[in-house]
């Protein structure tokens, strides 16, 4: 993978074959603020630029809580779109900025998510 760094817009949808050290070039993208990269195979997201607006991460089954731990320093992050991930919400401390969170079907959501 050889990016540009002024990319601001990147879809790796169904990318199931990008191993982690290419990922990990996505830290280089300083000025990507929206990464599409359902039905994708991601643990790295720690490489992601907090400057990220829009984080699409459908049907991603294999996010762990812990890949989430610094998903609050992203501080600039509008719109997170978790659709069909299995995750379970009271693991995470969403971003202050937040104003879209898209979790329909997620299969581990709970009552208590809401409270």
């Amino acid at each position: 993978l050889n990016l540009s760094s002024s990319i601001t817009e990147l879809y790796l949808n169904r990318c199931d074959q990008l191993p982690p050290e290419e990922f990990a070039k996505l830290a280089n993208l300083t000025n990507l603020e929206k990464l599409d990269a359902s039905l994708t195979h991601i643990n790295q997201l720690n490489y992601l630029s907090t400057n990220i607006k829009e984080l699409i991460l459908d049907e991603c089954e294999d996010i762990l809580p812990g890949q989430f731990a610094n998903l609050a320093n992203f501080s600039k992050l509008e719109v997170l779109d978790i659709w069909g991930t299995q995750i379970a919400l009271l693991s995470i401390t969403l971003p202050k900025g937040l104003k879209q969170l898209n979790i329909g079907n997620c299969k581990k959501l709970s009552p208590d998510e809401f409270k």
